[in-house]
């Protein structure tokens, strides 16, 4: 992303870090999510792992709609 789009990237990673915090909507940004502070943070099973696979169909915006 960097290296197609070097403005888009600065701004994107400046404007993480001011929206509003909403409750259920984490909205991460490159410093915050990648492969090291995932890791760090525990969170990296969730990312590649067995996990998604079994949550994969929630994700489903149709599914969201009905529930």
């Amino acid at each position: 992303m960097i290296r197609g789009n070097p403005l888009r990237a600065l701004l994107t990673t400046f404007a993480a870090g001011a929206m509003p915090d909403v409750p259920g909507i984490s909205v991460g940004s490159p410093i915050t999510d990648n492969f090291l502070s995932v890791t760090n943070e525990g969170r990296l099973g969730y990312s590649v792992g067995p996990q998604m696979l079994f949550h994969a169909p929630a994700l489903n915006p149709w599914l969201q709609v009905i529930h």
